[in-house]
């Protein structure tokens, strides 16, 4: 079932992205956790999507609150997207869904903002965070 649903998704998603590409327009698929989806839970499957795609229209969009939950490391995932420049957005929020540093937390943020910091960053052009 899963394998037919995956080749479903791309096929569909090549059609879509024939008008992204029109019209110029980025689709950034959001990697979930497994509770919320089924076929997209990692960086690795979302690059792995839309690289199956043969569009550069197609990114993908990382959440810190699902990566949470299903990357065994977040810096590793951010690197793994950005260095198959698939990295089209990123939600940032909490494990709690909160805004971060409103509260208690176990998140490394440090960690995650650094690697955001240094594969971000293109020349001429600084990441500001």
């Amino acid at each position: 079932m899963q394998k037919q649903a995956w080749e479903h998704s791309v096929g569909s998603l090549k059609e879509i992205l024939k008008t992204a590409r029109d019209y110029r327009v980025t689709l950034s698929l959001e990697v979930v956790n497994r509770y919320e989806h089924y076929l997209l839970n990692t960086a690795g499957e979302g690059v792995r999507m839309a690289e199956e795609t043969e569009s550069g229209f197609c990114k993908v969009l990382l959440d810190s609150f699902h990566m949470n939950i299903e990357e065994d490391d977040m810096g590793e995932a951010i690197r793994h997207a950005h260095m198959h420049d698939k990295i089209g957005g990123i939600h940032i929020g909490e494990a709690n869904r909160r805004v971060p540093g409103t509260g208690k937390s176990h998140m490394d943020w440090e960690g995650f903002f650094g690697t955001l910091r240094d594969s971000l960053t293109w020349p001429g052009q600084g990441l500001v965070l």
